[in-house]
């Protein structure tokens, strides 16, 4: 299940990355010409987009225990994107019209948002959606150590098991 949950939140991440720019140059420039400036910011996103996913398997943002609740999500989600954002405005201003031919500053703000909720949202469903297919169980038992698997299993929602009775 682990490999599952990894390789959903890696696709997802992928194809967020490329709607939150869609949406983040349809905020910036309401024209009708979004599919001119999608394309003059495809390729040069596109080398960003690679740094950001490599920061985000860094920050293990790809490892189950990144999605306990929703609050570690986030967590983690905000310092993966601001680290993310960091970097992208530095490779922007070294390799900026020579390399990645442009220099957003507006948009990789707008986009890095948009990115924000998006993925915050998408990671908060996938993690809902293994706690409704949690396995319930029932614990028999009374000790420390039945005690302790109870409270990990309560805090690790994405163990994919939800204790309904404890028999002590």
């Amino acid at each position: 299940m682990t490999t599952v949950i990894k390789f959903i939140l890696l696709i997802g991440d992928i194809l967020i990355l490329y709607i939150s720019l869609a949406i983040a140059l349809a905020i910036r420039y309401r024209t009708s010409q979004i599919g001119e400036r999608f394309v003059d910011h495809i390729g040069p996103f596109t080398i960003i987009f690679a740094v950001w996913i490599l920061i985000f398997y860094l920050t293990n943002s790809y490892k189950p225990k990144s999605l306990r609740n929703s609050t570690i999500i986030i967590s983690t989600v905000v310092s993966s994107v601001l680290v993310s954002t960091f970097i992208s405005i530095i490779l922007f201003y070294f390799f900026g019209p020579g390399v990645l031919s442009l220099t957003p500053r507006i948009t990789l703000f707008i986009f890095s948002f948009v990115f924000f909720l998006l993925d915050s949202l998408i990671r908060v469903l996938v993690i809902r959606s293994f706690v409704k297919t949690a396995q319930p169980v029932m614990i028999l038992g009374k000790s420390k150590l039945m005690e302790e698997m109870v409270n990990y299993l309560k805090i690790n929602l994405h163990a994919g098991f939800l204790v309904t009775d404890w028999i002590k």
